[in-house]
């Protein structure tokens, strides 16, 4: 009698582990929760740290240093070259994360292997992240310019010379974001 209860207590983990690789298997098929900007699209709300990463961080950011520079040192260059600072650093920043976190995302999704053997190659998955990156730090360096000018009377006095900083510096965002992804 005791071997007959193991032989069906055997039998029942055997098959709740069928039942635990199909349940697996389901959400592997289906992947996780779709990655949209904003929006959730199963449930229709919005994805709160996607948007809090053009807007609150990035504000914290600039507030937190230019506030402190502005206290400690009212001088307007000082405060202008903190502003041009963080304007870079959230260029690096963008232009990485996204590339990273893309790759994270169907990486923790389950959906990596799926992603592998769909027709969208690296090198357009890449670009395509590196365009959402740059969609979203040119909305950032919107809100900077435009806070900088009101609040601190920032204005850039070289135009030229920023674009090609801030595309080198973009550059260099996309070289740490292709290290990361390895």
């Amino acid at each position: 009698l005791p071997l007959g209860r193991c032989a069906a207590a055997a039998g029942e983990r055997a098959a709740h582990g069928v039942v635990a690789v199909a349940r697996y298997r389901a959400v592997e098929l289906h992947g996780s929760r779709p990655r949209e900007p904003l929006l959730d699209g199963r449930t229709g709300r919005f994805d709160h740290f996607r948007l809090f990463d053009i807007t609150i961080w990035p504000l914290t950011l600039l507030f937190s240093i230019a506030l402190f520079v502005n206290f400690m040192d009212a001088s307007p260059e000082i405060t202008a070259m903190v502003i041009l600072g963080v304007t870079g650093w959230r260029a690096v920043y963008h232009l990485q994360f996204d590339l990273i976190t893309s790759y994270m995302d169907e990486y923790w999704g389950h959906s990596l292997n799926h992603f592998l053997i769909s027709p969208l190659r690296k090198i357009e998955f890449m670009l395509g992240n590196i365009l959402t990156g740059f969609i979203k730090f040119l909305f950032v360096l919107l809100i900077y310019l435009l806070l900088g000018k009101f609040l601190f009377s920032f204005t850039l006095i070289n135009i030229p010379q920023f674009i090609i900083g801030i595309l080198s510096l973009s550059v260099f965002g996309v070289i740490l974001g292709i290290i990361g992804m390895g």
